[in-house]
């Protein structure tokens, strides 16, 4: 079965790492293998970008964008209503139950950012509260 994490950032450097536990244990971190848009229609590949040192650090997850170096002053005046989509594709195993799994969602971003698990929002945090600084960690349970 496929499961889709879909993340919605509004002008914002991301950095996300999902740890799901079911009846196997498997990480998944953003890297570039996920993906973004402008529009959730046309889908690019994200890269690795430049590192701030005050951004914290997630196991297996790498700070993501469109570019690997960035200028804020571009930056937001670039932002397409609705902000930049971010996603990241995960197959989920065979052998796990849906109706028993659940995982941890640890995330940090630049600025700001809204989270949908398979559609369902799951978090969100403002423009202006400088979540650079720290990580959110969200449970997840049947949000499938």
């Amino acid at each position: 079965m496929k499961k889709i994490l879909i993340i919605l950032f509004i002008a914002s450097i991301i950095l996300v790492s999902l740890g799901v536990v079911s009846a196997d244990s498997f990480s998944i971190g953003s890297d570039n293998t996920a993906e973004w848009s402008s529009d959730s229609i046309s889908w690019n590949n994200a890269v690795e970008t430049w590192i701030h040192p005050a951004w914290p650090t997630i196991t297996d997850a790498k700070w993501i964008w469109r570019t690997a170096q960035t200028n804020p002053q571009d930056e937001y005046a670039t932002v397409p209503d609705g902000g930049w989509y971010f996603k990241q594709t995960f197959e989920i195993p065979e052998c796990a139950d849906e109706s028993t799994f659940q995982g941890t969602i640890t995330a940090a971003s630049d600025n700001a950012y809204e989270m949908y698990f398979n559609g369902v929002y799951v978090d969100g945090r403002g423009v202006y509260e400088q979540r650079w600084s720290r990580c959110t960690k969200l449970e997840i349970k049947n949000n499938f």
